[in-house]
């Protein structure tokens, strides 16, 4: 693999400008520091860091882009590997996991289970990688809003969800109005296919799926969905690996590399396609690269009041629903100190 000049001196920098960091002793690692105090650097020997990732995505990119190579000269890493959101969390709660990986407001829900979570970084792709859709023989139904009274897929507090309650709102209808029906997000494609709901969100990867299958049948995009998802994942960790210097320190050096590695795959979306959509999801070259490409480019936003606030609109549609608890402040739980580290480690990769 190939780096540029200014992107290989990324990978092996143990520096970051512009970041609230501190060089602490050895025996700082044997206490604990609080979410205020500067951000360490020094990694002890045998510090070991349990991520727990989605689909192998993240473990994947990392190794494409040098950053697992990097990382695990100063970290022992566990990688734990699942399939959806809920998964990462349920890992983060029972103490099993000191990071995780996932989308939107994931720390609301991690925290209305009681887990102590910060989001400790944030990438934005596209906003258009879910889809509303009529189901097999609904041909009829044109508009969201024709669903009054019908059965709508609902994979409970997940990110669909959050994305389901937006649609209907710009839609001009309230939960009560609908019947949604709760469906775990593996099982929602069976589903859709046997006509056991009326409407369903599908994911990038399911839409060129079914569209090609069931094009004869009358199932067709809903315009009230499009790019009404957010485009956000972050990255968050547990408060009692944050308060440990030398877990802190390694937070700190892995959220840069995430950081790179979501950069490198727009620059690099063939290597991308192949290694994820072919080799893991077993999708055909072509049709892999346009999957890739539907991902979008990566944005890096600062985690701050603007970011907080938008994710803020989402919490309360939750809220509403009945699935967050009244009071829910996201902005509560960043960890502010990261967005130094993640701004330099895009402008370093970008040669600014």
């Amino acid at each position: 693999m190939q780096l540029s000049m200014n992107r290989r001196h990324f990978l092996i920098g143990t520096a970051i400008a512009g970041a609230t960091l501190y060089t602490g002793s050895a025996g700082a690692a044997t206490g604990t520091i609080s979410l205020t105090d500067p951000l360490p650097t020094d990694i002890p020997k045998g510090t070991k860091l349990r991520i727990a990732d989605q689909n192998e995505t993240n473990v994947t990119l990392l190794r494409l882009s040098g950053g697992l190579a990097e990382l695990e000269k100063d970290v022992e890493i566990e990688w734990q590997n699942f399939n959806g959101n809920n998964f990462v969390l349920e890992s983060l709660r029972v103490g099993a996991a000191d990071v995780g990986w996932g989308a939107d407001i994931a720390t609301a829900f991690g925290r209305a289970q009681g887990t102590e979570l910060y989001n400790i970084g944030y990438t934005r792709n596209t906003r258009d990688y879910y889809g509303f859709y009529t189901a097999p023989g609904r041909g009829d139904i044109t508009s969201v809003s024709q669903l009054k009274g019908k059965k709508i897929a609902y994979p409970k507090g997940t990110m669909m969800s959050v994305y389901i309650l937006k649609v209907l709102d710009v839609a001009g209808l309230k939960p009560s109005d609908v019947q949604l029906i709760n469906i775990a997000v593996p099982d929602i494609a069976d589903a859709f296919r046997a006509g056991e709901v009326d409407a369903a969100v599908l994911v990038a990867a399911l839409r060129l799926k079914l569209e090609a299958e069931l094009k004869d049948e009358g199932v067709h995009l809903l315009p009230e969905g499009i790019n009404q998802g957010s485009g956000l994942s972050p990255i968050y960790a547990v408060r009692s690996a944050l308060e440990d210097p030398g877990k802190a320190a390694a937070i700190a050096k892995f959220a840069r590399l995430w950081t790179a590695a979501q950069l490198y795959k727009d620059d690099h979306l063939d290597e991308y396609a192949e290694a994820v959509y072919v080799k893991l999801r077993n999708y055909d070259p072509a049709t892999a690269r346009k999957l890739a490409g539907l991902e979008g480019k990566t944005e890096v936003p600062h985690l701050d009041a603007n970011l907080a606030a938008e994710l803020q609109k989402s919490v309360d549609f939750m809220i509403g629903a009945g699935e967050l608890p009244q009071g829910l402040k996201i902005a509560d739980y960043f960890d502010y100190r990261f967005d130094a580290i993640n701004q330099a480690a895009a402008k370093e990769y970008a040669g600014l």
